[in-house]
């Protein structure tokens, strides 16, 4: 009955210090539970009337935890070590052990692989049980141990641990186990997890090797002023009398330079949908993808427009996780980009991002909206010459 009690209280221990847990764990995301198997080392001083005839034992454990911080908490549990078998010659006996008790967990911010280690330090409370022939006191009811040990991450919410622990320099356990704890809800601890595994492979984009178009100058010409020739009249001499030569006035035009107006700004917004300018779940663009941008650069080159400032950006609907509907609209930005470069747009004046789904313009409950929000968003600041003559 007091071991129960004694359980009860570690747990609701471990549940109060899971509603103080720091804001970057929830409740639910900061708890655990878990068990192992293993062996244990048992060596009590039985003086010299009593040998050991075997001091290994197969012992099991259960705990359960909770997360303070990232990387520091609290854990209650239960053990059963096992026995350990004496005899002095006509008697036989043995003592089995079992250990109830609290500790604090510290896991290094350090990963190998997908390992972290652990170091655990807490006070035990040690309970001897004779059988046979044997009578036993534990000298110290109470003890303060070490323990060592590694987890790996086998899913999200599953980890294998292997630790070892020691209560006494006659009691020592080695385990091996698995714990478990609710899947996380929070989505804005995705990019830590993704910062302890080892990195994704990184997209790069192979430029399509196609002959460059000649670039039209962008620079508007002047004619230069040619005043109007005017004829000399044919001159005929008199012999007499000798005429007075008067030549002809010439007005010359005032030169009257064309007026310029001052750039105006303008801004061009303009899309392309995801379903017809992209191969499905890919950042290549399709001919009709490429037809289109083509036409827009052209247009801009028609108008005399010089580009200041473009802002592409990538858009895809829910389907698909977070991390790969930004990766995948990040990549078809980086495809318009590219190609808008190929055709004459410097690339240094082009700011890239990609939204994934958190931008939609439609619902994703139907396959016409999710189509409208599949889409590349192209923004344009430029400028336009007008010249008046």
């Amino acid at each position: 009955m007091k071991l129960i009690k004694l359980t009860f209280s570690l747990s609701v221990l471990c549940a109060t210090l899971s509603v103080s847990a720091d804001e970057s764990q929830t409740g639910q995301e900061s708890w655990y539970i878990g068990g192992g198997v293993g062996a244990s080392t048992l060596t009590p001083d039985g003086g010299k009337q009593w040998n050991i005839s075997d001091d290994r034992s197969v012992s099991k454990k259960i705990y359960t935890g909770v997360g303070i911080t990232e990387n520091t908490g609290v854990e209650a549990f239960w053990s059963d070590l096992g026995a350990v078998d004496l005899n002095n010659g006509s008697k036989k006996g043995s003592i089995n052990y079992q250990t109830i008790g609290i500790a604090g967990v510290y896991k290094p911010p350090v990963s190998f692989k997908g390992v972290r280690p652990i170091g655990k330090l807490g006070v035990a409370k040690i309970i001897n049980k004779d059988k046979g022939e044997v009578v036993s006191e534990q000298l110290h009811g109470h003890s303060v141990f070490v323990g060592l040990g590694a987890e790996y991450a086998l899913t999200d919410n599953i980890n294998v641990r292997a630790e070892y622990e020691r209560y006494d320099k006659d009691i020592q356990q080695y385990n091996l186990g698995i714990n478990w704890k609710p899947l996380q809800k929070n989505k804005s601890r995705l990019i830590e997890d993704v910062a302890l595994q080892e990195p994704a492979p990184r997209i790069e984009h192979i430029p399509v090797v196609i002959p460059i178009k000649p670039k039209p100058p962008a620079v508007i010409y002047r004619p230069a002023y040619q005043p109007p020739v005017t004829p000399k009249p044919e001159y005929k001499p008199i012999l007499a009398p000798e005429p007075v030569y008067n030549p002809p006035t010439i007005k010359k035009p005032v030169y009257q330079p064309p007026v310029i107006k001052k750039p105006t700004l303008q801004i061009i917004h303009t899309s392309l949908s995801g379903g017809s300018n992209f191969n499905t779940g890919s950042s290549e663009l399709t001919s009709f993808g490429e037809k289109a941008l083509s036409k827009l650069a052209d247009d801009l080159q028609e108008k005399g427009m010089r580009v200041k400032k473009l802002d592409i950006t990538g858009h895809t609907d829910d389907v698909g996780n977070d991390h790969s509907n930004f990766i995948l609209s990040l990549a078809r930005a980086n495809a318009v980009a590219t190609y808008l470069d190929y055709l004459g747009v410097d690339r240094y004046l082009m700011d890239i991002s990609g939204k994934g789904e958190s931008q939609a313009i439609a619902s994703n409950a139907t396959a016409e909206g999710r189509a409208k929000n599949r889409r590349v968003s192209i923004k344009i600041q430029g400028a336009r010459t007008i010249i008046k003559r």
